[in-house]
C-alpha cells in the first residue's frame, strides 16, 4: 500500500470529471445526493430496447428485452450519473 505522501503526490495533478453510481433505486440515491450534498437539478432518462437500437454487450448484439434508468446532473466541472439496471442484459 502506498503511503499518504505518495498518494498525495500522485493525486496532486489528477482531475476527475465524471462519477457514476450504479444502484438498485436511482430515485433514493438521487434524493440522498440532493438532500445531503445539494446536487441537482437532475435529468432522468429511461433507456430500453424500445428507444435504443444496435446495442451490443461483449461485442454481441443484444436481442432480448432490456431497460435501465439514468439520472444525471452537473456539479461544477463534474458530471454525476446514477444508473439503475431494471431488467435484461446488464453491462453495469
Amino acid at each position: 500500500m502506498k503511503t499518504a505522501e505518495e498518494l498525495k503526490k500522485i493525486n496532486q495533478q489528477r482531475v476527475i470529471d465524471q462519477i457514476c453510481y450504479v444502484t438498485e433505486d436511482y430515485r433514493r440515491t438521487m434524493e440522498y445526493l440532493t438532500e445531503k450534498l445539494d446536487m441537482g437539478p437532475w435529468t432522468i432518462i429511461e433507456n430500453s430496447n424500445d428507444t435504443a437500437f444496435h446495442v451490443k454487450k461483449d461485442g454481441e448484439k443484444v436481442s432480448e428485452p432490456w431497460k435501465f434508468y439514468i439520472a444525471f446532473t452537473q456539479v461544477g466541472n463534474m458530471h454525476i450519473e446514477i444508473i439503475q439496471p431494471e431488467y435484461g442484459p446488464d453491462p453495469y
